[in-house]
């Protein structure tokens, strides 16, 4: 008389049986994970996330700083008296009142690793209407950047552009735009 035997679907199939009761068993003995706070810091850093593992919904707002930020984009709105209107600027920018020149300082948690050396500066004076005439209604408003390579901040100047081409200084609001 003949033994039966096993045909291999069965063997697949009491391996795959086995291996998953025996993880699920490991798996039961471990602890789970219910609450940040069972979780002590840099434990969990990045190159321990499997890539698209963590997506906007799951950030806390401002859990992301801008120094974490590989390429931060970093925004100001300046009033033409050198108040901040708004900004990712902690403080306010240094303006000497009737001057053109403006001051706008980061602090290093604002920057990433290269501080401000390998970013470009958008500087936009905002339409200044006027009623005098020559002028369509507004001055033709001119901004410039000045930096110096290491330094943590830029300095604005504005100028009015008049209709023979001169510029003379003016003080201005300005939105700025620094892209590292």
């Amino acid at each position: 008389m003949r033994k039966p035997r096993l045909s291999p679907s069965t063997l697949i199939a009491t391996v795959a049986l086995i291996a998953a009761t025996g993880g699920t068993a490991v798996a039961a003995g471990d602890e789970i994970i219910t609450s940040p706070d069972q979780i002590k810091n840099l434990v969990i850093t990045e190159p321990k996330l499997a890539d698209a593992s963590v997506d906007q919904r799951a950030i806390q707002d401002r859990g992301v700083s801008q120094r974490d930020e590989a390429n931060p984009t970093l925004r100001y709105s300046v009033n033409a008296n050198g108040s901040l209107n708004t900004g990712d600027m902690g403080g306010q920018p240094g303006h000497v009142p009737g001057s053109n020149r403006y001051d706008l300082f980061f602090s290093s948690s604002d920057l990433g690793p290269n501080g401000l050396d390998t970013c470009g500066f958008t500087v936009t004076p905002r339409l200044r209407f006027t009623t005098s005439p020559g002028h369509n209604s507004h001055l033709n408003m001119r901004a410039y950047v000045n930096y110096a390579r290491g330094a943590n901040g830029f300095q604005v100047f504005t100028y009015e552009q008049r209709a023979d081409g001169s510029e003379v200084p003016s003080e201005a609001a300005f939105d700025a735009v620094v892209s590292c």
